[in-house]
């Protein structure tokens, strides 16, 4: 009996691998995760230590493990151990480079374009997508609509409206309030509105009465003379006449605008002689 148990056959007859419970596999992974510790590599020596298990009898567990932390909300991923890469105790020689080094990213293997933190031209083109403007669509305002909004600025104070205030006023007629910028850019173009700071003014309603004498009208062609070529803001205007009075400037720049002695651009500033 004891020759037929040491025969050559019965030595070479292969060995079952061991049953492995999931669950065992499952409490090694957490316990390491608690230690901040979890590896492949750590959890081989683990399993090897405490319940026996190699390295190949892990792989018929891989896929449930996987599963099991899916259904935990755990998304590390953990790959498979394969027959002669990452052995335990051993270097890791089959270990492709992935680029990292030191914990810096390097571009060892591919060319990706990218040198000291600047876009070359060579290597992979990596530009970003270019982003298509938005059209923007010319909204266009009827006759009616232009004539109400200078109606409004001519009727109003003789200090001249604010867009709020017209936009106000046209929503209380139960009119659409986001055409006021068109329409006065229109009757802008058309020399009937004048801008001066944040009011506006309609040419029509500028008052003779309120208009300054002949000295300091020429005073004040005389320095948007000297100024023709950057122009003047109002707020510089009133700070260089500042003993005129702000009613009196501004109707006198009316009368001025009016008759073709000094323009406006962009709807800011004023600048001496006719448009071209």
């Amino acid at each position: 009996m004891d020759q037929n148990f040491a025969s050559p056959a019965v030595a070479t007859l292969p060995l079952q691998r061991p049953a492995i419970n999931g669950n065992i596999v499952l409490e090694a992974i957490l316990h390491l995760q608690k230690l901040n510790s979890f590896s492949m590599n750590k959890l081989k020596k683990y399993l090897a230590s405490q319940h026996g298990i190699d390295c190949q009898a892990l792989d018929a567990v891989i896929k449930p493990i996987v599963k099991s932390f899916k259904k935990l909300g755990d998304n590390r991923k953990i790959t498979e151990c394969k027959n002669g890469r990452n052995s335990s105790g051993g270097k890791n020689t089959g270990r492709k480079n992935s680029g990292w080094k030191n914990g810096k990213k390097t571009t060892t293997g591919k060319n990706t374009g990218l040198k000291n933190g600047k876009k070359t031209t060579t290597g992979k083109n990596l530009s970003p997508k270019k982003f298509r403007m938005k059209k923007i669509k010319r909204i266009t305002v009827t006759d009616d609509y232009k004539n109400m909004v200078y109606e409004l600025i001519k009727n109003g104070s003789i200090h001249g409206s604010t867009r709020f205030q017209l936009r106000e006023k046209i929503r209380q007629k139960r009119e659409n309030p986001d055409n006021v910028g068109p329409a006065l850019d229109s009757l802008m173009d058309k020399k009937m509105v004048l801008s001066l700071g944040h009011k506006l003014l309609a040419v029509d309603a500028a008052l003779d009465s309120l208009r300054v004498d002949k000295i300091e009208s020429l005073r004040i062609t005389k320095y948007l003379w000297e100024e023709k070529n950057k122009g003047s803001t109002y707020k510089k205007l009133t700070e260089k006449f500042e003993k005129i009075n702000e009613l009196q400037l501004k109707h006198e720049l009316l009368f001025l605008f009016r008759d073709e002695e000094i323009h406006q651009r962009d709807n800011s500033k004023l600048y001496y002689g006719p448009k071209k």
